[in-house]
């Protein structure tokens, strides 16, 4: 039974932390956009237009998976319109600007981060396979 409530007390923390991650470039899209974002509504608005998106694409892709993308983006567009009170075309380059600050943002991590993560620092002190941990490092 703890085991089980462990597993869910892990799950709800990895939904949240996931959920601040990924609100991040709607935060700063919607600066950019609304002028008048906070992290709250960048938030609301990312869980809101996930749920709407997911509802839409599940109706909709009975006729084909193409128009149930196609009516999910519409609705996740009109979440962002409705949470930060701006127009169709505003939540369009919201929506545009926030894809491709998340680009930018996971390009960086896996230039800089993931390579130091994986890799190590110093070497000799690796982690993982034994090619990376250096037995079969080649001078």
């Amino acid at each position: 039974m703890l085991l089980i409530i462990g597993d869910f007390i892990a799950f709800v923390i990895a939904i949240v932390i996931t959920l601040i991650i990924a609100s991040v470039p709607v935060w700063l899209a919607g600066k950019i956009v609304s002028r008048r974002s906070t992290f709250g509504q960048a938030m609301a608005a990312t869980l809101l237009s996930l749920i709407i998106f997911y509802i839409f694409f599940f109706i909709f892709s009975l006729f084909t998976p193409f128009i149930g993308v196609i009516f999910g983006f519409i609705g996740s567009l009109w979440v962002f319109k409705e949470v930060y009170s701006i127009g169709w075309i505003d939540a369009l380059s919201l929506a545009i600007i926030a894809i491709f600050i998340a680009v930018i943002i996971s390009l960086l991590l896996g230039v800089f981060l993931f390579p130091v993560i994986h890799i190590g620092i110093i070497r000799g002190h690796f982690i993982g396979s034994p090619f990376i941990r250096g037995q079969l490092w080649i001078n």
